[in-house]
């Protein structure tokens, strides 16, 4: 009985939807730093999300996220939304799941009676940078930009399974099934104890 599930199951399990995972993290590594002009290889940004593609588009939007987490911010760590002992908004948000491409425009910050600071990042674009800090005038304010290049590394896991990908595996299983099915019948035309009908009445073989 196992023995003749398991092939079904096998291809069965290929039926499902290519891209079945619910939870990412990435990363973006190398930029331009704007003042300077000068490339960081080693510079880098860091994140993760959830959430499930509802309507089966093949798109995850900021509406079917339920979480988000970005350079140690945890963006739904508040019901009504928002970080914890911090401000931060997801502006915008889509992750395209058989392509792997990633797009979102977040901002992250916090404020005291010393200092403030605010992040904010659009992918492709830039990740930018400002801060104040002093109890009173004149303040000590700083900012800085990193900008995307081609030489930008982006990494995602796990990675995208592209539709043509999971159409070759298809295949594969339909024929591991027909060829487990082909040999059962084999097996039986083989076995003495194997009854076959001819007309009306049936032969011992």
């Amino acid at each position: 009985m196992h023995k003749r599930l398991f092939p079904a199951l096998f291809a069965a399990g290929l039926l499902v939807p290519a891209q079945a995972q619910d939870f990412w993290s990435f990363s973006y590594t190398g930029f331009l730093l704007e003042k300077e002009n000068r490339f960081d290889p080693a510079f880098r940004l860091d994140g993760a999300f959830d959430g499930e593609d509802t309507d089966g588009d093949g798109l995850l939007e900021l509406e079917e996220l339920t979480g988000f987490w970005y350079e140690g911010q945890d963006f739904f760590a508040r019901p009504g939304g928002g970080c914890y002992l911090s401000r931060c908004e997801l502006k915008q948000f889509t992750y395209e799941l058989a392509l792997g491409r990633l797009f979102f425009d977040a901002e992250y910050g916090y404020s005291d009676e010393a200092s403030i600071s605010s992040h904010t990042t659009v992918t492709g674009l830039s990740h930018y940078q400002y801060s104040e800090t002093g109890y009173r005038p004149p303040f000590y304010t700083s900012t800085q930009t990193w900008l995307w290049t081609d030489q930008t590394r982006f990494a995602i896991s796990p990675p995208p399974v592209s539709e043509p990908a999971f159409g070759m595996l298809l295949p594969g299983g339909l024929l591991l099934l027909a060829a487990t099915r082909a040999g059962r019948r084999w097996r039986r035309g083989r076995d003495p104890g194997t009854t076959t009908s001819t007309g009306s009445g049936s032969v011992q073989g």
